[in-house]
């Protein structure tokens, strides 16, 4: 529980700081975006029928997918503008979209079927 609520406050940090930084100053504003943050991740909790396993396999698989390409290049020294490292994020998290939900490939790279049923 310690680790849901941290995760839930350092996303709803985020949010209000960092991705809309004009609602930082106000208190309401901040609570209302924490509280919406809680109710999407209550809403997921509650809906989701996956265990927390492949909920963190797909988590992982779309943080790579998103900043793995973009790591590469800049690690490499190239120069990318703002749109360019959207668009390419976006686009690696629609590949691991595609790739888990739409596809369901998830099984054939990780071996998660088989710890499932074992449980």
């Amino acid at each position: 529980m310690s680790t849901a609520d941290s995760q839930i406050l350092s996303c709803s940090a985020a949010l209000t700081q960092d991705i809309f930084p004009n609602i930082a100053g106000s208190y309401k504003l901040a609570k209302v975006g924490t509280l919406t943050v809680t109710a999407r991740v209550l809403a997921i909790a509650l809906t989701g029928d996956n265990n927390v396993f492949a909920l963190v396999t797909f988590s992982w698989s779309a943080l790579a997918s998103g900043l793995g390409p973009l790591l590469v290049l800049r690690v490499g020294r190239r120069a990318l503008n703002l749109s360019t490292a959207i668009a390419m994020m976006v686009t690696g998290i629609a590949t691991a979209l595609i790739w888990n939900l739409g596809f369901e490939l998830s099984g054939a790279m990780y071996d998660r079927k088989s710890q499932i049923n074992s449980a």
